[in-house]
């Protein structure tokens, strides 16, 4: 008896991996795409625990691939594990690698938001040497506070020591507050980028950068007077090169902090620049901004401290207020503005202490801090164009 072959059965055989041989017709079959060894996914609102971009962030800093990519689906992401570390486990996001890595959400950055809810924090901090890229997500809530033991107060939403990538991201609703001169250190502390600290260079696409605000701390009082601190970049401080592309900066604010109040010898106020922007004191690089809406930004220099008596002739000098520059941008090479909108940015000096004062030298040096550059300052060559 001789076997015959089913004539309707169909006849196959595995051709290759992942395709199927079926009749004279290839079928390929349906695998799922394989993730890069550095993506990692988020898959829970909630703060901690497997699945959760705290965990993502902890599994980055392990280190190993070249580079990787953090992708958050919409959703709000609430920082809900408060505490004072700089080891990831609470308070702010911490990177430590030296790996760039990338946040990235799935859909508009409206629909993707990083929230800080832990008072005097800030949302992400990057300690290492990589670029960090923030693309398609709103960095809110973050407030930092500075110890005057601790110096400046940097970065209110995100600090980083390296670059700074913005691709149609938000940096909005953070605050960063200098502390106090006390007894130990008399003068106030420094407030250096409301929004973002930038280490190293700055790139912003499409990016909105608003409602930050950068307030410095005043001076210790007698019987050891200081003097208030400095306040620079309510949006964003930046170490290095700046390039803006589309976007916003607006509704930022820099406020410098006041003198100490003395009897007799009253502190200076502290300086203020760079409502929306400010590049470091120092820095060698460029500032360019192109296609960017630039409005709402403000500067307010630091009021002089007030002297409680009447210093007489032959008195102390008064001190000055602090003087207010780059009510929008300040930068301290060359300036680049290109099809920028700019309005209702402004640079107003601190107000001369309230000083009784007897002596004419007296009466002449309380003046107020010099507003400079409502729209716009720089050290070296400032290009308006088309």
């Amino acid at each position: 008896m001789r076997l015959r072959t089913n004539a309707l059965a169909p006849r196959f055989a595995i051709a290759a991996a992942g395709a199927i041989v079926l009749g004279s017709i290839s079928v390929a079959a349906s695998l799922p795409a394989a993730a890069a060894p550095g993506d990692l996914a988020v898959t829970k609102t909630a703060d901690g625990g497997p699945g959760s971009l705290r965990d993502a962030v902890a599994q980055a800093n392990a280190g190993g691939p070249a580079s990787v990519t953090i992708t958050l689906p919409a959703g709000t992401y609430d920082l809900t594990v408060c505490g004072v570390d700089d080891l990831n486990a609470a308070g702010d996001l911490d990177l430590t690698t030296a790996t760039p890595v990338t946040f990235e959400g799935v859909g508009a950055a409206a629909a993707v938001i990083v929230h800080q809810t832990c008072v005097g924090d800030r949302v992400l901090d990057d300690h290492g040497s990589g670029p960090l890229t923030v693309r398609n997500v709103t960095v809110t809530g973050g407030s930092l506070r500075s110890e005057a033991s601790a110096g400046a107060a940097r970065g209110g939403g995100v600090r980083t020591a390296a670059g700074l990538n913005l691709d149609h991201a938000s940096i909005v609703g953070n605050t960063a507050t200098g502390a106090a001169g006390d007894a130990t250190v008399i003068d106030g502390a420094a407030a250096l980028g409301g929004g973002a600290y930038v280490g190293g260079d700055l790139q912003a696409d499409s990016a909105t950068i608003a409602n930050n605000t950068a307030t410095a701390g005043h001076g210790q009082g007698d019987p050891t007077v200081g003097s208030g601190g400095a306040a620079e970049g309510g949006g964003a401080f930046v170490a290095g090169a700046v390039t803006v592309t589309g976007g916003s900066i607006s509704q930022n604010a820099v406020v410098a902090g006041a003198g100490g109040t003395s009897a007799t010898t009253p502190g200076a106020g502290g300086a203020g620049r760079g409502g929306g922007l400010a590049q470091a004191a120092g820095a060698s690089a460029t500032l360019e901004v192109t296609d960017t809406t630039i409005a709402g930004n403000h500067v307010t220099g630091g009021d002089a401290g007030a002297a409680t008596v009447d210093i007489g002739f032959g008195g102390p000098a008064v001190p000055p207020a602090g003087a207010a520059s780059g009510g929008g941008v300040a930068g301290v090479g060359a300036v680049t503005l290109t099809g920028v909108s700019g309005r209702d940015n402004t640079a107003l000096g601190g107000s001369a202490g309230a000083t009784p004062c007897s002596s004419v030298a007296c009466l002449m040096g309380a003046t107020a801090g010099a507003g400079r550059g409502g729209a716009v300052a720089g050290a070296a060559a400032v290009t308006v164009g088309e």
